[in-house]
């Protein structure tokens, strides 16, 4: 049985040095129903959260390392906080106030995740506090200008806050002294069986969108809205995640499977609306998404190579988690129609996302709209 009784909780330990020989610290937020997550200084990244199933057993849902070292050589952005711009710009370049801004790029010539270095290969700075219904953690960090090619010198904030309704919720907060672009978000890879060995695929899905962003064959947006009718992309009612990942189509085809954004808007919203839904039927974890932001872009984890170890000794492959980046567009600064992500000297960036962690007793009723 759940106490109500005990208070959330906040510590923090030594996470090993990064590749500049910095220390890093390791916070452990928990709240009063047992659940628990982790989140280091480098990278701001979440690194372990633990739920519990419809039997009280409290599991790891997401994966990770179990070492900072290892963080330092994967790059599959495991729990990481992305900037300065998350998703891909096409050749890595844009212009802003006619001025072109040529980024750092990677092997495939574009841009991705805010570039060679970008937020998830940072060490931010932690503050932590607790109250009578939360643990939460802010860290900070300064990006100068011209990092990774950026204009403008770059605040950025990300507070994670565990509640005793057992809610996390991920606010963004970033300012600058120039006209910058900007588009923030985490990447945790999410697995409710509560076992990295298994794949995601029997999981339950559901995406309040009926559009997604259409790519090109270097998985670039090519400015097409597409409804999602009659499509893979159509999880307006609910169905497994690897019900038509396989099915041949171009688009699934070009990204080994999903790897898309979903539209859940023109413009950022006032208030977290809903996004996405999703539930293991083997434990009764669902997890509902709620979000300020335009977009949501789901990764079924296709890249991750054979048998990579991670925490716990757990072996990750191809499937085995599904990211849920609530964020802008893709390539936004090159398509005068997707929602803008200039910010300017004296505005600030607010995001904000939740998650929010349930058991149900049994699938019935879940996922069909009325």
């Amino acid at each position: 049985m759940r106490s109500v009784h005990k208070l959330p909780t906040v510590t923090s330990e030594p996470f090993g040095l990064t590749t500049d020989g910095r220390p890093g610290k390791l916070f452990t937020l928990a709240n009063s129903n047992g659940l628990v997550l982790k989140i280091s200084e480098y990278g701001a990244t979440i690194t372990d959260l633990q739920v519990p199933d419809r039997d009280g057993n409290i599991e790891r849902i997401v994966l990770g390392f179990d070492t900072l070292a290892e963080y330092l050589v994967d790059r599959n952005y495991f729990g990481a906080t992305l900037g300065r711009y998350a998703g891909r710009i096409a050749g890595g370049q844009f212009v802003l106030d006619g001025n072109v801004c040529q980024l750092s790029i990677g092997r495939d010539g574009n841009h991705l995740h805010g570039g060679v270095e970008g937020f998830d290969s940072v060490v931010w700075k932690g503050e932590a506090s607790t109250s009578a219904d939360k643990a939460e953690l802010t860290l900070r960090m300064i990006s100068p200008a011209g990092d990774q090619g950026y204009p403008g010198r770059l605040e950025a904030t990300v507070t994670f806050s565990l509640s005793n309704d057992d809610v996390l919720a991920v606010d963004y907060r970033a300012t600058s002294d120039a006209p910058t672009v900007v588009n923030l978000t985490n990447h945790s890879y999410f697995n409710l069986s509560g076992d990295g060995h298994e794949s995601v695929l029997d999981h339950v899905l559901m995406i309040d969108s009926g559009n997604y962003l259409v790519l090109d064959e270097n998985l670039i947006p090519t400015g097409e809205i597409s409804a999602t009718k009659d499509t893979p992309f159509d999880f307006r009612d609910a169905r497994l995640v690897g019900a038509c990942i396989d099915e041949g189509s171009t688009q699934l085809a070009v990204a080994g499977g999903y790897d898309h954004t979903w539209v859940l808007g023109s413009s950022m919203a006032d208030e977290p609306k809903p996004a996405a839904t999703l539930y293991h039927p083997g434990s009764g974890r669902e997890m509902r998404v709620w979000t300020t932001e335009p977009g949501i872009h789901i990764y079924s984890a296709n890249s991750i190579g054979e048998k990579l170890i991670g925490a716990g000794g757990a072996s990750y492959s191809r499937n085995h988690g599904i990211c849920f980046e609530t964020q802008h567009f893709p390539n936004s600064p090159n398509n005068v129609n997707f929602p803008s992500t200039r910010l300017d000297k004296g505005n600030v960036f607010r995001s904000r996302t939740t998650f929010e962690f349930s058991a149900r007793a049994s699938s019935k009723h879940f996922g069909h709209r009325s």
